[in-house]
Order: structure tokens, then C-alpha cells, then sequence
């Protein structure tokens, strides 16, 4: 089995057609297939032949068999490797997801028996698919069309005297929004923020309680406005962790024109 049969073809075929011209041979096969068969002596010496020639045809006529053998071996082998990588793979992708619905189809067909036209007949398949009406019927249906524009039509520019009353109203407001503070008193404020930062507060702190250990709010120096913006960075600052001091929130209280909520100072 080694050797290629196409090696012995042609003696293979040189020999079944000296069997064929051999009347003893012819004689003797047709004796043994009449007394199997039970069929007449010439009928036999026909099926002998035709045997011969059916073999002759199917030797000389090889490559196409091999050929056709060598194809459907190929179909099987890519249909092999295909199922191999179908099974193997199970992403989460669209073909791993079909790959999932497939297996599942096929499991439950070998297990209902079922014919594949039955496979309309499985359950889970009704809510694989949603069919539902668009109302866009194509690309058209998104086009909005142009309006026309109205004609312009321009008009004089009236030029007056602003209105006193309406400007003293939106200072008013402003004023309102500032709070406590003047227009004077928010720009002293802005410049105070410039100047002002945690280190400096911090030494002012330590400076007011000289060398108390708590102080009230209220005790520190409240003469101007400069002062109170001093109180408010103290409580500002207090909040952060590298401070020296700490504050404790203690009711409200007024001092000279200004309240607040006083609170408690103590070094840390």
C-alpha cells in the first residue's frame, strides 16, 4: 500500500485484457458464475466480460476517482478544521454570540428530535428577533427644509439721557449682593485679599492673643472695616490643618455696627 497504484496500473490492465482473450479463463469463470447465479452458460460468459470490461474502465479511469477522492477528503478536512474553530471559539463578540444561539438550536433538536423544519417550532427563538415600524422611510425623511427670512427692516437708533432712577436701583441691588459692603468698602476688601494671606492672618492671630492660650473673637481689635475683613480670613484660614490655632463657633454677636457669629480661638 505504500506505492502508488498508478505504478501497476498499466500491467494491471495488460493482464485483464489477456484474461479477456483467453477462452479457457473466459470458459472456466463462466462455469463458476453460472453454478452460482444459476443462469445459462452463455449468459454468464456475458457477465464475465462485462465484469472485465467494468474493471478495465474503472483502472483506466483512476485519476478522476482519485481526484474526486482527493476533493471530498479536502471538504472534509476544511469542514473538520471550520467546526474545530467554531467550538473553540466563545468571545463575546457577534460570532461568538451566534456560535452560542447555534449550539443551543442544535442541542435542542438532537434532544426533541426534531427535523430542521422544525427549528421554527423552538421557544427562545421569539425573542431573538423584534421586527418594528420605522417612521423614517429613507435618508430623505431627516431633511428639514429652509424657511424663508423675513424681510429686515431697520429702525432709527433713539440716543437719551440715562435713566436716574433706574441706575440708582441697579446700584442698590449690587449693594444688596455685596451685603455688608459699600462700593468703597469692596474695593478696600479686593485689596485687602491681595495683601492678605495665611501666613500673615496666622501672625496676627498669634500677635492679638499674646501669650493666651483662648480667646474670643469678639476681644480682637473691630475699629474699620480692615479689621473685620481680618476677622473673616481668621475663620477662613482656621480650616486648614497647618494653622496654628483652631476655632470653636460660639452664638452671633454685634460690635460696633458689624455682626457676626463669635467663635472661640485657642492655640493649637
Amino acid at each position: 500500500t505504500s506505492d502508488n497504484v498508478s505504478k501497476f496500473r498499466p500491467e494491471i490492465i495488460e493482464r485483464l485484457e489477456s484474461k479477456s482473450r483467453s477462452a479457457a479463463y473466459i470458459e472456466k469463470a463462466a462455469n463458476e458464475i453460472a453454478e452460482m447465479q444459476e443462469v445459462k452458460q452463455e449468459e454468464a460468459k456475458e457477465t464475465v466480460y462485462r465484469y472485465l470490461h467494468d474493471v478495465i474502465e474503472a483502472f483506466r479511469n483512476m485519476d478522476d476517482i482519485l481526484n474526486e477522492i482527493n476533493r471530498k477528503n479536502t471538504q472534509y478536512q476544511r469542514a473538520a478544521i471550520n467546526r474545530a474553530k467554531f467550538l473553540l471559539s466563545g468571545n463575546e463578540d457577534i460570532r461568538g454570540q451566534l456560535k452560542e444561539i447555534l449550539l443551543g438550536l442544535n442541542e435542542i433538536i438532537n434532544r426533541e428530535q426534531m427535523d430542521l423544519g422544525g427549528i421554527y417550532e423552538v421557544e427562545f427563538l421569539d425573542n431573538l428577533i423584534r421586527i418594528f415600524s420605522s417612521g423614517i422611510l429613507d435618508e430623505k425623511s431627516f431633511y428639514s427644509p429652509v424657511e424663508g427670512h423675513k424681510e429686515f427692516v431697520s429702525q432709527n437708533i433713539v440716543s437719551g439721557e440715562p435713566d436716574k432712577k433706574l441706575r440708582l436701583e441697579k446700584l442698590q441691588r449690587i449693594k444688596e449682593k455685596l451685603g455688608w459692603l459699600s462700593p468703597v468698602q469692596y474695593r478696600l476688601k479686593e485689596k485687602l485679599q491681595k495683601t492678605l494671606n495665611p501666613a500673615k492672618i496666622e501672625q496676627y492671630v498669634l500677635d492679638c492673643m499674646n501669650q493666651k492660650d483662648e480667646m474670643q473673637i469678639s476681644e480682637f481689635p473691630l475699629e474699620n472695616i480692615e479689621d473685620f475683613v481680618k476677622i473673616i480670613y481668621v475663620r477662613l484660614y482656621a480650616q486648614r490643618k497647618n494653622m496654628k490655632y483652631k476655632i470653636e463657633l460660639d452664638g452671633t454677636i454685634e460690635k460696633n455696627g458689624f455682626r457676626f457669629k463669635n467663635f472661640k480661638i485657642r492655640r493649637k
